[in-house]
């Protein structure tokens, strides 16, 4: 990652500092040609059944994997562990802003190769707008994202999630239904 500071940022080290904190399963960090870096986060489900059994009991254990994801004590624990991360990185790559995914990035999911490497440019262009700064990110990123999705099935899947997110965004309640219409039209267009 090269900031809007001309700042040279290895997003693994970041990103492996922030995952030893028990609570975050993985995390995405980005910024590039950006003032500031922004993460990604999946909580490690574990973790954070643990910690909501200490503070309501066995009702933690009936939550599903966003419902755990959402609560209070999980969200304090995760922007602890940013704000432990923050105290002992550099300026340039302290994290100002991160957003809580409601399912863990998975080989299924496309987010992973099957070596379990992160798949960057997939997981940025599907969660585009998941976030509002990631909007202007993609900007940037535009002819990397294209190169990288080699197939029609990765290009619709990618269509798809951000179309649907748009519409649930803009409060459409039919963001689905759009997303189809989107998938629809990149196939017949052969993309």
């Amino acid at each position: 990652i090269v900031t809007a500071n001309g700042k040279n940022i290895a997003p693994q080290n970041v990103e492996n500092a922030i995952k030893a904190a028990g609570i975050v399963s993985q995390v995405v960090v980005y910024g590039d040609r950006r003032s500031f870096l922004t993460a990604l986060v999946t909580v490690n489900e574990e973790a954070a059944r643990n910690l909501l059994r200490e503070r309501e009991g066995a009702r933690a254990d009936a939550l599903s994997y966003a419902e755990v994801s959402k609560r209070p004590p999980v969200r304090a624990a995760l922007q602890q562990a940013f704000d432990h991360y923050n105290a002992q990185a550099g300026r340039a790559e302290t994290v100002k802003r991160f957003v809580v995914l409601d399912h863990d990035l998975t080989l299924e999911g496309h987010a992973l190769t099957a070596t379990l490497k992160l798949r960057r440019a997939h997981v940025v262009a599907r969660y585009a707008f998941a976030d509002g700064a990631l909007a202007s990110y993609m900007n940037g990123l535009g002819r990397q994202v294209g190169k990288s999705l080699q197939t029609a099935d990765d290009r619709a899947r990618i269509a798809k999630a951000g179309v649907a997110v748009a519409g649930e965004m803009a409060g459409i309640s039919g963001g689905a239904s759009l997303a189809d219409e989107e998938l629809a039209r990149m196939v017949r267009a052969g993309r």
